[in-house]
């Protein structure tokens, strides 16, 4: 695989108008008894609701991409550093994958095997963005964002916020406390002024009265940045959604 699959689905609110009881159900037994076990701990419905699609879509996404016909069957793993994996022993050159959800969308990325991905999804409004920017910020991003007009400075911010995330999930830390030093101005990640060999991607999906109109969802979703970290440059990036029991390809566009 040369090239990144992006999948994005509206979560939250939304998600009870497109996703009934009856569509979610059969994802519910797409699950392992883990992750059955995990949804059950939610106590809030839109939560459980939003696990049971979340994951039954990965299963979903995964399967369709490695041509496996029952995502059922998929076996997962955690690594050293925590994160989630197809599990080597069963699935061989598996791809690598990463999820991420706001509280209104959910983020796919999937990538070659061996060959992490990382995949951090934030939705707007954004009230503390001010507050966060001085420490979060590194100087280059930060004069980039102090010079952007005032109805633009919560989506620059937003943008440099999930290039970060994106960055720490493809490395495997997490989230840290130093991320003014992680520079994500340009397309390849600075660390304390030095390269660190990962590339990231800002896909902006446009605003929900665009994005899902022809989807027959009620309501106004907000928009979101969607932030892709990969190793090597793909050739391509193709964004899908999910409509009518089968993967779709979308208009994105993507911002390096």
């Amino acid at each position: 695989m040369d090239a990144y699959f992006v999948l994005t689905h509206p979560l939250g609110y939304a998600s009870e108008s497109l996703m009934p009881e009856r569509i979610v159900a059969p994802w519910y037994d797409l699950l392992c008894a883990s992750e059955k076990q995990r949804a059950h701990a939610f106590r809030s419905d839109t939560l459980r609701r939003d696990f049971i699609i979340a994951h039954g879509l990965l299963r979903m996404f995964l399967a369709w991409t490695m041509l496996e016909p029952d995502p059922s069957k998929l076996q997962f793993v955690v690594s050293a550093r925590g994160k989630p994996m197809l599990d080597p022993s069963v699935h061989h050159q598996a791809p690598e994958f990463s999820l991420s959800h706001s509280r209104a969308h959910l983020a796919i990325a999937v990538g070659a095997a061996k060959s992490s991905v990382g995949v951090d999804v934030e939705s707007l409004p954004l009230e503390t963005y001010v507050e966060l920017a001085d420490t979060v910020l590194a100087g280059p991003e930060y004069l980039i964002w102090e010079a952007a007009p005032a109805d633009e400075k919560a989506t620059v911010f937003l943008r440099y916020w999930t290039r970060k995330e994106a960055y720490l999930k493809f490395t495997g830390q997490g989230l840290v406390d130093d991320l003014h030093e992680i520079d994500t101005s340009q397309k390849i990640v600075r660390v304390n002024g030095l390269g660190s060999g990962c590339r990231v991607c800002t896909l902006d999906l446009a605003p929900a009265s665009l994005e899902w109109a022809s989807r027959g969802v009620s309501g106004r979703l907000p928009s979101s940045v969607i932030a892709l970290a990969g190793a090597v440059p793909p050739k391509a990036l193709f964004h899908f959604y999910f409509q009518a029991g089968s993967f779709v390809r979308a208009p994105a566009l993507v911002v390096c």
